[in-house]
């Protein structure tokens, strides 16, 4: 320690008078003491008292202490050690073998006055120790991002070189050939292993569109890096266990990724389950020649038959909502007692229908024209929204429905006026869960317009669910949707909903009554209902510490993409029955995920959906993790990572088997840190308790000596 001094902080003139008052106090003191006191005494005594009273007034003077210190810090040479399993798979690799080098080298090292640290890395990179770590090759990926960021943290350490040994193979974190590698020492790259690996072609990604309609020429394409010796790779695009299509190409010995297109036209709606694979004759590696995807097909154009008895305003503001609706061709007949007239130009009872409204159909009289239509659309069991205003015949309706317990009795005089509501249980309903998101939609369908009502009773099966009851006492359906098997049928109950509609305008809700048509008639159309949630991961078989890449898609009742989700998705680990919550990013198209999967067995992927306070759904899938390590998918010396990692930081790049030769290019230069120290008195502890100390003293030796 050297260059003490004191430097005092508040050297004003009061303390000096404070000083001088002080000693006046002191001489005061000691007035009046007994003569018989003695000099020796007395001096013992002023002594004491003085240095207590000059002590404090130092520290109102507030003295800091100030030294230096000087150390000599040893140059510092860095060991970094990849455990990773596919270290122990190398050719020519031996783990004692390099424990011997590293021996060599630190004793030569340490005889030079280099000090030696370590630190294993694999997942992760792990803490410095002064003892060379054992290799067992325990870990199941490689990130060596991670040792750069280590090599970083070494700052003002006096590091002299680090040494990195690792066949240079990484399956995590950022890709080091472009990571800045920031410090101020050379690192020495040892690689091991050959430089020139088995082929190994392998598929990276399969690419689908969000959705697409039945009968499209839907483009699917999948990313493959054709690896290999020359021979001949086939990839085959799968729908199930079905081949859809296949491309031949030529494997290369060194091969960028290629895009291979294929082609597909969807038959059907529903979700399309496609897998590509990858075929080849010489492969090391047949785990990753597998890419998996999901394919939303909806159908053409949506067809939709109204029917009435009357051409009613009710029935021209049904078809004005419903034309304004895209994707949605709608078509109109009237059925008269004496026939059926067409609206239209073409005979609308030909062709596919996706669904039908019906006002006031099947009627009450015997000849009504109706029954065609009822007879028509009974055999192909389309989808139906009733909207039977007062003059109905629900027996007619139970009947064809197949469901005696549909009940439905009119009053006997005129129609009453009736309050309605949503149901707030039914607000997850694909009818109802995406009209309700903000707090604005909420309010606004809590505080619905009354409606006429003709009806006495109302009695609905078990499969109904109501969306709108009557606010009054009893409560009655006012819309009311079921399924009846596989048959969808909805119920509109009510008078003058045109008049609704309009009213629903004058109190500023004016999108209330075109957004229940639209979702109504979406969910009578659309055979996806159920399924709005895609979840899906990027391949079925994993290997052990390999990222599974978990997209997940969700859609509304319309079939477009939902931005605003959210999401609760959890796995399932093989065996425990314990669920581990993930976290979801958002991306531009989907909803994206991660889990690196440490275990082999069997996972459940399981994700509950929401938007808003509203439920969308739940869904579930699975993907199977094999004993084989990541780790081992490629096993050969990573030549230009480790070189890169050397050249970028004026490193060289050697052989494992020279590490012992390194101490012959690195010269110590020991750095004298000098460290600079500041003690505070008057905030210092020891300096008050030694005032109290010298009082106490004082104190005693009068109180032993008798004095007063």
């Amino acid at each position: 320690m050297t260059d003490f001094q004191i430097v005092f902080q508040n050297p004003r003139l009061w303390i000096a008078a404070l000083a001088v008052f002080g000693l006046i106090l002191f001489v005061l003191s000691f007035r009046g003491i007994d003569s018989r006191t003695g000099r020796r005494d007395r001096r013992i005594l002023a002594g004491l008292r003085g240095a207590a009273l000059l002590l404090g007034l130092l520290l109102l003077l507030q003295p800091e202490l100030r030294w230096q210190s000087k150390k000599v810090l040893s140059p510092l040479f860095v060991v970094a050690v990849d455990n990773s399993r596919s270290m122990l798979e190398q050719n020519g690799f031996s783990s004692p073998d390099l424990g011997a080098e590293l021996d060599e080298l630190e004793r030569t090292l340490q005889s030079r006055g280099f000090r030696t640290r370590y630190f294993r890395f694999g997942e992760q990179a792990a803490p410095l120790a002064s003892d060379r770590p054992e290799l067992d090759g325990s870990d199941l990926s490689t990130d060596i991002s991670a040792v750069l960021r280590r090599f970083q943290q070494l700052d003002g350490q006096n590091v002299a070189a680090g040494l990195l040994i690792s066949d240079g193979a990484y399956n995590q974190g950022e890709n080091p050939e472009y990571m800045p590698v920031d410090v101020d020492f050379p690192i020495y790259a040892a690689g091991v292993g050959d430089t020139s690996g088995a082929a190994d072609p392998r598929v990276e990604t399969l690419n689908v569109p969000d959705f697409a309609r039945v009968g499209d020429s839907v483009k699917i394409t999948a990313e493959i890096t054709p690896i290999g010796e020359g021979d001949p790779l086939e990839a085959v695009l799968y729908r199930e266990d079905r081949i859809l299509d296949r491309r031949q190409m030529q494997s290369q010995p060194q091969a960028f990724q290629q895009e291979v297109e294929f082609r597909v036209v969807p038959e059907q709606s529903g979700i399309l389950h496609l897998w590509v694979a990858l075929q080849a004759e010489k492969d090391i590696n047949p785990y990753n020649n597998q890419q998996n995807a999901q394919l939303r097909v909806e159908k053409g154009k949506r067809r939709m038959l109204v029917a009435s008895r009357h051409a009613s305003p009710e029935t021209r503001l049904l078809l004005t909502e419903l034309r304004a609706i895209e994707d949605l061709e709608v078509h109109s007949v009237l059925a008269h007692s004496t026939g059926m007239k067409s609206v239209n130009s073409i005979d609308e009872l030909d062709g596919h229908w996706d669904a039908a409204v019906l006002i006031g159909i099947p009627g009450l009289s015997a000849t009504d024209a109706g029954r065609q239509i009822i007879d028509r659309l009974q055999k192909e069991a389309i989808p139906l929204l009733f909207l039977p205003g007062g003059e109905c015949d629900f027996q007619r309706v139970s009947a064809f429905l197949g469901d005696p317990d549909i009940r439905v009795s009119y009053l006997p005089k005129q129609p009453v006026e009736r309050t309605v509501q949503f149901v707030a249980a039914s607000r997850d309903h694909a009818v109802l869960r995406d009209l309700f998101i903000g707090n604005d939609a909420v309010n606004a369908w809590e505080t619905l317009p009354p409606i006429g009502w003709p009806y006495q009773r109302i009695e609905m099966g078990s499969g109904f669910t109501d969306l709108i009851r009557t606010a009054t006492m009893p409560a009655e359906p006012v819309f009311s949707v079921g399924k009846i098997g596989n048959h969808k049928v909805a119920f509109g109950f009510g008078l003058d909903l045109w008049r609704w509609a309009f009213m629903t305008r004058e109190s500023e809700q004016s999108e209330l009554y075109p957004q229940l048509l639209m979702s109504l008639a979406f969910w009578l159309t659309d055979s996806l209902d159920t399924q709005p949630i895609l979840l899906q991961t990027d391949k079925p078989i994993y290997r052990l510490g390999e990222t599974a890449r978990i997209d997940l898609r969700v859609f509304d009742i319309e079939g477009q993409a939902v931005s605003d989700a959210l999401i609760d998705l959890r796995a399932e680990l093989p065996g425990t029955g314990v669920e581990k919550m993930l976290r979801v990013d958002r991306s531009e198209r989907n909803y994206r995920s991660d889990l690196i999967v440490r275990e082999a067995g069997n996972y459940r992927l399981r994700a509950v959906v929401k938007r808003g306070e509203n439920l969308i759904g739940e869904q579930t899938t699975q993907f199977t993790v094999t004993e084989q390590s990541l780790e081992l998918q490629s096993i050969r010396q990573m030549d230009e990572v480790l070189g890169s990692i050397a050249r970028s930081s004026d490193g060289n790049k050697l052989n494992w088997r020279e590490i012992a030769s390194l101490a012959d290019d690195l010269e110590p230069q020991p750095e004298i840190e000098y460290r600079a120290h500041a003690l505070r008195l008057w905030r210092w502890p020891g300096a008050l308790i030694f005032i109290l100390i010298l009082l106490l003293m004082e104190w005693v030796y009068r109180r032993w000596k008798g004095y007063q």
